[in-house]
């Protein structure tokens, strides 16, 4: 399907870019792949949403209410898992 070839390959463009992502960047790529539906893999195998976690996590405390609440949603919507995500978002969540 042609939605499923372009949005593999923004997903491997994404990750020559990822270290510049802020955290609006990262809620709003998370929240378009879920509007889209779909779970993209990289070229190597692995999914681009386990990337996004791993960029967002050491960032979730810029994160504003709306950021996370999209990229969680995601998440969700799309049935992707990161427990160490879930985790330090709730923990972030807790601290407000």
């Amino acid at each position: 399907e042609m939605k499923h070839h372009i949005f593999s390959k923004i997903a491997n463009a994404t990750m020559k870019v990822l270290p510049e992502f802020d955290a609006r960047c990262l809620a709003n790529l998370c929240y378009a792949y879920a509007i889209a539906d779909y779970l993209p893999k990289i070229d190597d195998g692995s999914a681009l949403f386990d990337h996004l976690a791993e960029q967002s996590i050491p960032m979730l405390g810029t994160f504003k209410s709306q950021e996370l609440s999209n990229m969680l949603w995601a998440y969700a919507h799309l049935g992707a898992s990161h427990s160490d995500l879930f985790q330090e978002a709730g923990d972030a969540i807790d601290s407000i």
